[in-house]
Formats: C-alpha cells, sequence, structure tokens
C-alpha cells in the first residue's frame, strides 16, 4: 500500500476499522472526528465498505482521497451482510498489530485513538473499549427510559462483562484468536466476542477516557425491533457461549434463560416496559428457533 504521495509509509502503530454501508452525512462527521485525532503515531483507517454499488465505491475513493489522513485502505466488503462480517473483513486486511473499531455513524473525541492505543500497546493480553456518550447525538428523552451503555465500567450480560464493538481496540492475534466476530448471531455479537476473549485468558478493561460519541436509533417503532432482535441475539449468545464468569449460566433449562439482564435505568415509563417486552419476545423467539433447529 502506498500514501497519497506515492511512497510507503512505516508500519502503522494502530489500525482503526470502519465498517460502512454508505457515505452519507454521518459517514462524513465520523471521518472528520477521526482527522481530528490527537494522536503522535502512525495509524492507517481502513473502511470496510459493505456495499455492490459502484458508484457508493468510487465516492468513498474519493472522499478518502480528499481527507487529512495520509494512510487510508478500502476493503470491498461485499460476498456477506451484516456488522459482524463487514468488521472481520475490515481486520483481515490491518497492517498492525493493535486494532481499533469504531462505527460509521458516531463521532470519536480527538483524544480517543490516543486512549485506546495507550491501554493496550503494553499489554497483549488485554483488550478495551471506552466510554458511549449518548448525550451528545441522544435523543431527548430516551435516556430515562434505557439503560446507560456504559455505566461508569463495561456493560455486563448475564453477570459478565463485554466489549462495545464500536468503541474498543485489542491486539490482532487476540482478534484472530477467538475467529473475530460470530457472523452466524442475529445480534450481540459483541456480547459472544468478549465472552471468548475472556475464556481464552484475555482481561477486558475499561478506558473511560476513550470516549465515542453514540448515535441511538431514532423512533420508537425502530428502536423496539433493535431491542427485538437483540433479544434474539441474546438467546443466541446463551445456548452457544460459556459464561465466563459462570454466575447465571443457565445450563438447559428454558425459562432461566429468561432471565432479565437486570440492568438499571431512570425513569420507569411505558417505554422502558415497551423496550423490555421487545427483548423478552425477542428472547422466546430466539430459544424456541433455537430448540428447533436442535442447538
Amino acid at each position: 500500500m502506498t500514501d497519497k504521495e506515492g511512497q510507503h509509509p512505516p508500519t502503522p502503530a494502530v489500525s482503526v476499522v470502519m465498517p460502512a454501508v454508505e457515505v452519507d452525512n454521518e459517514f462524513m462527521a465520523t471521518l472528520a472526528s477521526l482527522e481530528n485525532q490527537r494522536f503522535d503515531k502512525s495509524w492507517e483507517l481502513v473502511v470496510s465498505l459493505n456495499s455492490q454499488s459502484s458508484s457508493v465505491h468510487k465516492q468513498l475513493i474519493q472522499v478518502l482521497a480528499d481527507s487529512d489522513l495520509a494512510d487510508t485502505k478500502i476493503v470491498v466488503a461485499d460476498s456477506g451482510k451484516g456488522a459482524a462480517y463487514t468488521r472481520n473483513a475490515g481486520a483481515s486486511e490491518v497492517s498492525s498489530e493493535i486494532i481499533a473499531f469504531i462505527d460509521s455513524d458516531d463521532l470519536a473525541h480527538p483524544d480517543w485513538l490516543a486512549e485506546l492505543y495507550n491501554a493496550v500497546v503494553s499489554s497483549p493480553e488485554m483488550a478495551c473499549s471506552g466510554y458511549l456518550d449518548e448525550t451528545k447525538l441522544g435523543i431527548a428523552g430516551q435516556g430515562k427510559w434505557r439503560p446507560q451503555a456504559t455505566p461508569g465500567e463495561l456493560p455486563t450480560f448475564m453477570g459478565a462483562k463485554y466489549l462495545l464493538s464500536g468503541n474498543m481496540a485489542l491486539h490482532a492475534k487476540q482478534f484472530e484468536k477467538v475467529g473475530g466476530f460470530d457472523t452466524s448471531l442475529t445480534r450481540c455479537e459483541d456480547i459472544a466476542f468478549g465472552w471468548q476473549l475472556q475464556n481464552n485468558g484475555v482481561e477486558l478493561r475499561y478506558v473511560p477516557q476513550a470516549i465515542v460519541y453514540y448515535r441511538h436509533r431514532k423512533g420508537l417503532w425502530k428502536f423496539l425491533q433493535q431491542h427485538f432482535m437483540y433479544g434474539r441475539g441474546f438467546s443466541e449468545v446463551i445456548s452457544k457461549y460459556e459464561n465466563p464468569s459462570q454466575q447465571g449460566s443457565q445450563g438447559d433449562n428454558f425459562f432461566k434463560k429468561l432471565k432479565p439482564n437486570g440492568q438499571q435505568v431512570e425513569h420507569l415509563s411505558i417505554f422502558h416496559y415497551a423496550r423490555r417486552g421487545a427483548i423478552a419476545l425477542g428472547r422466546v423467539y430466539g430459544l424456541l428457533q433455537q430448540r428447533r433447529e436442535g442447538k
């Protein structure tokens, strides 16, 4: 790979993988936030493009050529679907021994990359996630009935910590060891990924100074659809993966697998119960599907 001046750049200290489907205003805002990183080492941006549109590909080539980033790469990830597949495709083409991930509709704080890099560079057996700020790009009132993504620590599911796929960093060899994100899951591949890392001896750490401004979905119906799919993903993770904490390990008991995660919210409104209901329906649907498939 060569940079914009035709030179072979030094091996980057870290590769940032950003999955994308289109080059829209949100993508451009994310790119601008990456251009403003206060990081004094060389790094590359790997955009994993999950699109078969040649016009989108050409647009992305031009946008990156016009950007202030010296080291960029496009991975055409058009033979599969989903965020897990797209992230894996990008991660397979990185040049660095350390990989960071961000989504193409969020914003990175200027110190985001430096904080993640400093946290993992000297600890090969450690992976980390930063803080998701849900207020800057948030929807008014939604935060009162939705649990915090990072409640002063890493999020947990069934008592076990996991990483946030849109704000994380780790050594490439650890990513490869667990096979990346599980593309067979409906959702919650970040939970499965975090559990696999811990089961392979990798410590998960929270880095609150590594801030990503997170964008939630707009509209109640889309929000509930998203949480129904989360519920399906929860059931798949429980059925397929060993809980590294052994807390709340559900075995084969159908009803115990429906145990709530116990996340706290500020306000117990009808919207909170609608969200919980969507998750519960998704978990029931997912568990029944797992039984039908004999898993």
